[in-house]
């Protein structure tokens, strides 16, 4: 595989990890956001005491979940960054079926 193959993928790869890892992060976030709205709309509104605990144990999953998604959306560019040329364009290659070796 030529050099400039090799770096068009691995560039390719990185932009389109980054923009996954960033998207799942969000969705997440969003995920969570309902999550703590619901788990507080339960809490307020309900009269039961097992439908209260569970209206806050929605929102403490909720609000454990943002800071855990944005440490692994860090730690994920961190890795995305640190991969060498060749090996993006590998992953790049193999999961768009492309044959590495060749070329």
């Amino acid at each position: 595989m030529k050099d400039e193959d090799i770096l068009k993928y691995s560039i390719i790869y990185r932009k389109h990890q980054k923009k996954l890892s960033f998207g799942l992060m969000i969705a997440i976030i969003i995920i969570s956001v309902i999550l703590i709205g619901v788990g507080l709309f339960i809490s307020i509104y309900s009269k039961e005491k097992f439908i209260i605990i569970a209206g806050v144990i929605m929102i403490i999953l909720g609000g454990f979940d943002i800071p855990l998604i944005v440490g692994f959306n860090k730690k994920t560019q961190k890795r995305i960054d640190n991969m060498t040329d060749i090996e993006c364009a590998k992953r790049y290659c193999r999961v768009y079926g492309i044959d590495f070796s060749k070329k």
